[in-house]
């Protein structure tokens, strides 16, 4: 029987709590010389179907590993944002108002 496929999680120190929480393996690279190590080792090895880094990240991908990521089936690469780097949606206050209204069902007025 073959054993699943992992998920390994890139994110920068301090960003990588919730992952970790959420049972993800998760990798630190603090340069591109260090990702695209873990990316390279990622391809040569056959346990991780997907990698999940942030998107600031994607530039530091070296071109030939970057073909060679394309023309791969696996791992499958998947770019994410932190929220911080988020543009738009609703304030803070607003979205937090919202679900607490879901949740008793009053409206509350939060001001930050």
């Amino acid at each position: 029987m073959n054993k699943p496929m992992e998920l390994l999680v890139v994110a920068p120190w301090g960003q990588d709590i919730g992952f970790r929480l959420g049972g993800a393996h998760v990798a630190m690279a603090a340069n591109a010389s260090a990702l695209n190590e873990l990316l390279a080792r990622a391809l040569a090895g056959k346990e991780t179907g997907v990698v999940a880094l942030p998107e600031a990240m994607r530039e530091w991908i070296s071109e030939p590993l970057r073909k060679t990521l394309a023309a791969a089936t696996f791992p499958l690469m998947i770019f994410y944002r932190f929220p911080g780097e988020w543009a738009g949606g609703e304030e803070p206050a607003d979205e937090a108002a919202e679900i607490i209204q879901r949740a008793i069902g009053y409206r509350l007025r939060i001001k930050p």
